[in-house]
């Protein structure tokens, strides 16, 4: 994963804390700063609004070694054919 400068800055700052928000500027990086910082973790949440759902879990899956992504509406994991 090849990171720019700004991006490697946010993943150090994210790295240093227990609880963060990660609130750059649109177009940023924001997501993959982020599934960068989360590599280093057992688990993440990820709350997103439903319009960029499924592209948070593609960005997962092109960005994690391993990723294991389960999307949940009202509590229930949705499989991709339900998109």
């Amino acid at each position: 994963m090849k990171l720019y400068p700004h991006q490697q800055s946010g993943v150090a700052w994210l790295e240093e804390r227990k609880v963060a928000l990660l609130a750059d500027e649109q177009g940023l990086g924001k997501t993959v700063t982020a599934l960068a910082a989360a590599k280093s973790l057992d688990r993440i949440l990820v709350v997103v609004p439903t319009v960029v759902l499924w592209n948070w879990k593609a960005e997962a899956e092109t960005w994690l070694s391993d990723p294991n992504v389960q999307i949940l509406s009202n509590g229930k994991a949705v499989l991709d054919s339900e998109r």
